[in-house]
């Protein structure tokens, strides 16, 4: 373990009975339980049996800050890119092939627009889960989800019961799915849209049923509706941002699809080397973030720390 850190802030609750954590990563060999946005405590698989222990600082790259385009023309000559490149574009372009198709069916077949509107809402929404699940599934490798899920455990257990575990089996029976996992954040967004755009639908056709037995004139009619759309659209868009309504509704999906995007980035199969790995950094985490809630009875390890 380092000897001197300098930190430069501490994340914690304000509430001196709450255990927060704010933040925690998991990456091909290591688990991250962060101080602040750029200083963590990193457990640190050295592959040889061992671990280490110790406190670092988020190093920003060059590379971290490239544009895609950048990163294109970085990347050009790579035939690996490339394939992946050329396959993105493929699936990209055969998903918008089907769209177009199935809008112009739905066209036909459905004879009211704001209806139509409404199964096009559902069906971007299904396309939008269904890439974020795939992707999620393609781009954690197995090592990644065992230590992912060892890190959602440990910050279960930690949040719930305000101590480190007495025995593993108190880790095993922890549940692997997080309500605040950064998987959350890629699904907000379309969550948000999609409960905006359902109640936009629905209140434009109550209020359209009516318009439409007054009004005779298509041209004006048609204005009007397009005008009730908007509004309602604009109105649903600042209860949900501005005044941060319709929770009631949104955060219900969002766990649901949480924890679906978590089924393809977490694995049941937890290893006990990433259960300690998630065990040591949240124990010296502990004690620097709630030594309130720390005790050295807690320890269920007699194996000492290597370097």
């Amino acid at each position: 373990m380092e000897e001197r850190f300098n930190l430069k802030s501490i994340w914690k609750s304000n509430d001196p009975e709450e255990l927060i954590v704010f933040h925690a990563s998991s990456l091909e060999n290591e688990i991250r339980f962060y101080f602040n946005d750029e200083q963590y405590v990193v457990a640190r698989d050295n592959n040889d049996g061992t671990l280490r222990v110790k406190c670092e600082e988020e190093k920003r790259t060059e590379q971290n800050n490239e544009s895609t385009l950048a990163y294109i023309k970085k990347n050009i000559k790579d035939k690996d890119f490339l394939k992946f490149l050329a396959c993105a574009i493929g699936i990209g372009l055969l998903i918008t092939i089907l769209i177009v198709a199935l809008s112009i069916i739905l066209a036909v077949v459905i004879n009211n627009t704001l209806i139509y509107l409404l199964f096009m809402n559902f069906l971007f929404f299904f396309i939008q889960v269904i890439i974020v699940v795939t992707s999620e599934y393609k781009t954690t490798s197995p090592s990644i989800k065992s230590k992912h899920s060892a890190e959602h455990m440990m910050v279960n257990f930690l949040e719930k019961n305000k101590r480190l575990p007495k025995n593993m089996e108190e880790i095993k029976k922890t549940s692997r799915f997080c309500v605040d996992c950064g998987s959350r954040k890629k699904i907000r967004s379309a969550t948000e849209d999609f409960v905006q755009s359902i109640f936009t639908m629905i209140i434009a056709l109550i209020i359209s049923y009516f318009v439409t037995r007054n009004c005779k004139n298509e041209i004006l009619l048609g204005i009007i509706l397009l005008a009730i759309y908007w509004a309602t659209s604009y109105g649903i868009w600042i209860l949900i941002h501005k005044y941060n309504k319709l929770k009631f509704i949104i955060n219900p999906i969002e766990n649901m699809l949480n924890n679906i995007v978590q089924c393809s980035n977490t694995t049941k199969n937890v290893k006990d080397n990433d259960l300690q790995l998630a065990y040591y950094a949240a124990k010296y985490w502990l004690q620097v973030v709630y030594p309130e809630f720390y005790s050295e009875d807690d320890d269920i390890f007699n194996k000492s720390e290597e370097s």
